[in-house]
């Protein structure tokens, strides 16, 4: 199985930032130590879900988010698949226009 993830881009705030970096452990720390308040959403198509994701990762495409109904005290890991995918950007800045305060976007790739 390849290895999905290697590092986090954190935007914590209504003004998108990728500033901040954050190794995968950290996203396993967060899944053993709140995983009542963390979500993991996963924006590709259905079929690409099907053949390997993130444990415990929900699979909501980008264009379903708004329909998803998310709590807005959860934190929020959104992931596309590999580093050129624009999708989990997109679906960071749509969740962060409508009231998600916590979401970060991981990147799929080598750190640095």
């Amino acid at each position: 199985m390849h290895k999905l993830v290697s590092f986090l881009i954190l935007a914590t705030s209504p003004a998108w930032s990728a500033d901040t970096k954050t190794h995968v452990d950290d996203l396993r720390r967060l899944q053993l130590v709140s995983p009542q308040n963390l979500v993991i959403i996963d924006v590709r198509p259905p079929s690409d879900f099907a053949k390997g994701h993130i444990q415990g990762s929900r699979n909501i495409p980008v264009k379903n988010l708004a329909a998803a109904r998310l709590p807005l005290d959860s934190k929020i890991i959104v992931y596309c698949g590999e580093d050129s995918c624009p999708l989990g950007e997109q679906a960071a800045k749509s969740l962060i226009s409508v009231g998600h305060r916590d979401v970060q976007t991981l990147v799929v790739g080598r750190s640095s």
